[in-house]
């Protein structure tokens, strides 16, 4: 593949690839054995989310390597994308189980329905992520076709900020609330690192969806597109 059929408009970083597969397949064999331990089968999403990291970097790795058919460009670029929002996943479904812990009294919405609304929304997340990089990663993809994939792309990660900005007030007047409750304070402190998990969690997640959403520009997604 020459220089002008580059599938990056820049100098792609390999070793980071092999960093970020070594990492996130060390941390997601962790998950497994506490997921098995502990029988938490609800830390199936977190494992998906790892795995899916995985695939995307190795992917990424030969996609590097000037991969010609783009399919590896493809799949890198769908799983690095969705993946985190499989981490939402997780935390919504974490926080549920929190707010089921401490009772009812602690938050004014359901903790059913906060997991099922935020998951749903996360799903929804997740497809128009995915069909904005699929529209913008042919072989030959036209210009119209470019911008209207980024708009799909933009969208979806709008939405999933928005919605994980929404999630994440919840969850700290969900903190605020329990801490004011009469109830066992030696239980609640048992809750204190996962609501520190929680935040710093919720912090990389909505960090790395605006510098994704900052990061799809033209220049970046257009490696391949031709005049319509």
């Amino acid at each position: 593949m020459s220089d002008d059929e580059k599938i990056f408009p820049y100098k792609a970083n390999s070793g980071a690839a092999i960093f970020f597969v070594v990492a996130f397949a060390v941390t997601g064999l962790v998950h497994i054995y506490q997921a098995y331990k502990t029988r938490a089968l609800f830390m199936l999403v977190l494992i998906i989310a790892t795995a899916l990291q995985v695939l995307g970097y190795i992917t990424r790795k030969l996609a590097i390597d000037n991969d010609p058919q783009l399919w590896s460009y493809v799949v890198s670029q769908t799983c690095i994308v969705v993946s985190p929002a499989f981490l939402a996943a997780q935390d919504y479904m974490i926080i549920g189980r929190m707010m089921s812990f401490v009772g009812p009294d602690s938050t004014f919405i359901s903790h059913t329905v906060i997991t099922k609304l935020f998951v749903f929304i996360d799903i929804a997340c997740v497809i128009t992520q995915a069909s904005g990089v699929t529209m913008i990663s042919g072989d030959n993809v036209s210009r119209s076709a470019i911008r209207a994939g980024r708009a799909v792309l933009i969208g979806g990660l709008l939405a999933q900020v928005a919605a994980f900005l929404f999630f994440t007030i919840v969850a700290v007047m969900f903190d605020l609330k329990s801490q004011r409750l009469k109830i066992d304070h030696h239980e609640l402190r048992k809750l204190r690192p996962l609501f520190t998990a929680f935040y710093i969690s919720a912090a990389l997640i909505i960090g790395r969806s605006v510098y994704r959403t900052i990061g799809t520009s033209p220049k970046t997604i257009q490696h391949s597109s031709t005049d319509s």
